[in-house]
């Protein structure tokens, strides 16, 4: 599911797309503060910025987390490796990173159980 941000000029929706950028950290991700892992965070920003209908000033903040995404050290664990996954896909990251073979073949062998943590 992906997080969609009103598409009404500028009120609301510029303002929720300023808030969502402006907590954006130095280093491109996003902080985790109700989920996990900072993936979630960073992920859930990122598809947030993607639908919005806003278009001004989005694409730098895009950017930075998709490097911030993709500089992500992803460990042979099926939750981080998920979570990894579904952030760099909502920042459009491409199919063909070399990291997403290698997320698909561990995600194939160890699907995440549903006794995990909340996120």
């Amino acid at each position: 599911m992906s997080l969609a941000l009103p598409s009404a000029g500028g009120g609301l929706a510029r303002q929720m797309v300023d808030a969502v950028m402006e907590a954006q950290r130095d280093d491109g991700g996003w902080p985790a503060t109700d989920w996990a892992h900072d993936l979630v965070a960073t992920g859930r920003a990122l598809d947030a910025l993607s639908c919005s209908r806003t278009g001004d000033g989005r694409g730098p903040a895009l950017r930075s987390g998709l490097r911030y995404v993709e500089t992500g050290v992803v460990v042979p664990d099926p939750l981080p490796a998920a979570l990894w996954l579904g952030a760099w896909l909502a920042g459009g990251g491409h199919l063909h990173n070399a990291t997403i073979g290698r997320i698909v073949d561990l995600l194939d062998r160890n699907p995440p159980g549903m006794d995990g943590p909340a996120l």
